[in-house]
């Protein structure tokens, strides 16, 4: 052997280290999703810092209304809805990433063209066809449902719930489909039908363009109005329009209950409880790329030296085992090169650092 100063340079450490952690980085920290024969609609969510997916690992899902596939990517976002095949979801889903490892990440699933409405847990889905009002709101309970356990014409509660109907839901700019309202039974006085517990017979207006909202459903104030002007709608034009339809951009207006068309339906739980059936809360952690540090920049010995420890660790606690492929290099001083490098695998335990 020669004799002489044995160095190793961090710096190809350090390299080989983390090529090989992001090789393996990828894992599938959430339950697959099963029962599909068409397409999955996901809509993910956290409850602090970003998700985001790697540019290469969305290529084979689709866009949704009113979700910019922009999100996927970004890496600043904290909701993203995409649809693909039960397959490629779930390989997805196997590489979703978070931005700090720190909260929840929400994942529901749902078929195609049923969207989930985070503010209560309710899904919506626009249904085709050739309906009046009277059978559009036997159609919508009648099931059989793509979730929950009951259907209604979709009952608009709130602004909020309006605007997800209209921005989330809507098919196309003037497609149009009944949602629940009408004052068939007494001009004017405009009340919900349907299976929405408590609602049936729930009155939220009162009056044509003038009138005014009642029993504290105050946004309808800014659903008539959101056609045009304030109180643009109802105006009841021809005298016989004791229905509302929604287009996603003319909004909303009173037509006759004779129309046939579309409609919009909503679905949630017994009792109109949130449906919790098709979604799973994860950590974030488990979704968290950590990154490999070091205790020490460098590390040299004497030759009659023959182990050198170097301490590595992650940089923050994950729930999962991380498995690190590394490469060792280094150099001696003296007459040559007398030493050879072996690589290797390191293992850091689940919550461990």
């Amino acid at each position: 052997m020669l004799f002489g100063l044995r160095t190793f340079l961090l710096p190809f450490y350090l390299l080989g280290l983390l090529f090989g952690f992001f090789a393996s980085s990828a894992w599938a920290a959430h339950t697959p999703i099963t029962g599909y024969s068409g397409n999955v609609r996901v809509y993910v969510s956290t409850t602090s810092g970003a998700i985001y997916f790697d540019a290469n690992d969305v290529t084979s899902l689709s866009a949704v209304t009113g979700y910019p596939s922009a999100d996927w990517t970004s890496g600043a976002s904290n909701e993203i809805v995409f649809q693909g095949t039960q397959s490629n979801v779930n390989t997805a889903l196997g590489k979703l990433k978070h931005s700090t490892g720190i909260g929840n990440v929400l994942i529901v699933h749902s078929p195609e063209g049923v969207a989930y409405n985070p503010s209560n847990g309710h899904f919506y889905q626009y249904v085709s066809g050739s309906f009046n009002y009277a059978q559009a709101d036997s159609a919508a309970e009648a099931g059989p449902f793509p979730v929950g356990d009951i259907g209604y014409l979709a009952t608009i509660g709130s602004l909020s719930e309006y605007e997800f109907l209209r921005t989330k839901t809507a098919q196309s700019c003037w497609l149009a489909g009944y949602i629940s309202g009408t004052d068939q039974n007494t001009e004017g006085a405009w009340v919900y039908t349907g299976g929405e517990p408590g609602m049936d017979g729930f009155q939220f207006w009162d009056g044509g363009r003038t009138g005014h909202p009642k029993n504290s459903q105050t946004h309808w104030s800014s659903i008539w109005g959101s056609s045009g002007t304030a109180s643009n709608q109802p105006d009841n034009s021809g005298g016989n329009e004791d229905a509302i339809d929604l287009q996603s951009c003319y909004q909303v207006n009173d037509i006759p209950v004779t129309n046939t068309i579309g409609y919009y339906a909503e679905y949630a739980s017994a009792g109109g409880n949130a449906i919790t059936s098709t979604s799973q809360t994860i950590v974030s952690s488990d979704f968290y790329v950590p990154t490999i540090q070091f205790s020490t920049s460098n590390s040299s010995g004497l030759e009659s030296v023959s182990t050198a420890s170097i301490s590595v660790y992650l940089n923050m606690r994950v729930g999962r085992s991380v498995v690190v492929n590394y490469t060792l290099s280094g150099t001696a001083t003296g007459f040559g090169s007398d030493y050879t490098t072996a690589n290797g695998t390191l293992t850091i335990p689940a919550n461990a650092r």
